[in-house]
């Protein structure tokens, strides 16, 4: 019966957002955001001795090789790995407690799963350039970008499942559907649209520490500041239905 229990718990929960813990998601979100990026430009400078150029979402290499393919790689690798963190908190049966898996459904979520399925289901992203890379010379554009769709969408699909199923029936439709299209929606029209326009001015673009424009540095430094100051309120973004 306790262990009954101890799992009803861990699965059936409500959302619960308010000012604060939404604050908390939005700064883990540009911070995740700022950290894919970090993985590929920092591998990026191990492998070459040297930064790329880079703006808030797209970055180069100074040099050429087989091994800038792991620099492609750093990225979806982290954020996949943030994804199952999250999904192996949420689900996590040795300590269920709210406050853990809240803070599990919000690192899913915090990491833009939508942004990878919707970046190959376009034809773009680090997943598709890392098939072309590997099977280019054996399979077409085509079957390519539909292997890139199927493998984004696989690795995925558990951790979303997960969440899903987490939610109670009667906030599942628009709280899942939120969660998923919203943080992905808001990234592009403040960070990719609003930050790169004032870099393409010429605000702050002169570059700074570890490679990246000055602006990014200071956005950078603004959530992570709110995200440490915010931090337990991540905890209450999803509570035991019951209550």
């Amino acid at each position: 019966m306790a262990l009954e229990s101890a799992k009803k718990i861990a699965s059936e929960y409500k959302l619960n957002l308010t000012l604060k813990n939404t604050t908390a998601f939005v700064a883990l979100l540009f911070v995740m955001h700022e950290l894919h990026e970090i993985a590929h430009t920092v591998v990026g400078r191990i492998i070459c001795g040297c930064w790329g150029e880079r703006n808030f979402n797209t970055w180069g290499l100074c040099c050429e090789g087989d091994l800038t393919i792991i620099a492609s790689l750093a990225g979806p690798l982290f954020t996949y790995l943030i994804i199952y963190l999250g999904y192996y908190l949420l689900s996590n049966r040795y300590d269920n407690s709210p406050g853990i898996q809240s803070v599990g459904f919000a690192l899913i979520f915090g990491s833009m799963p939508f942004a990878r399925i919707f970046t190959a289901l376009m034809g773009m992203g680090d997943e598709l350039m890392e098939l072309k890379y590997f099977l280019g010379d054996y399979l077409g554009d085509n079957l390519l970008w539909a292997l890139a769709i199927v493998m984004v969408t696989a690795i995925c699909l558990p951790p979303l499942v997960r969440c899903w199923k987490s939610i109670t029936s009667s906030q599942r439709v628009w709280g899942f559907t939120g969660f998923l299209l919203l943080p992905f929606i808001f990234d592009v029209l403040v960070v990719i649209i609003g930050m790169n326009a004032l870099y393409q001015q010429g605000v702050l673009d002169q570059t700074g520490i570890i490679g990246s424009p000055v602006i990014v540095n200071l956005w950078t430094l603004l959530w992570v500041i709110v995200l440490a100051v915010s931090w337990k309120n991540l905890k209450t973004v999803i509570i035991p239905a019951e209550q």
